[in-house]
């Protein structure tokens, strides 16, 4: 085998090489993208769940409304029972 052949060897060497690591930085840009669709994807699911919260806020507010309109219900009829109680007594 002579220089020429060694060069020539070394030369086809070097192209294989960069076309190696052309095919690796092209698929590595492919998973970056694929990569960064999910996130946006994810990003928008998060937006979707924040809003439903929202939803879930102003319902527990129309809850707490309630709530307050039985409490003062309660205290009515406790007082009639009251009054009731102590009619039966006398």
């Amino acid at each position: 085998m002579g220089r020429r052949d060694v060069e020539d060897a070394l030369s086809r060497l070097d192209k294989l090489t960069r076309e190696e690591f052309q095919t690796e930085i092209a698929q590595i840009l492919k998973v970056t993208h694929d990569v960064g669709e999910e996130v946006k994807d994810v990003g928008k699911k998060v937006d979707g769940v924040d809003v439903k919260l929202d939803g879930v806020d102003i319902k527990v507010g129309g809850v707490d409304v309630k709530v307050d309109g039985v409490s003062v219900q309660v205290t009515d009829i406790g007082d009639k029972v009251n009054v009731a109680v102590e009619g039966t007594f006398k």
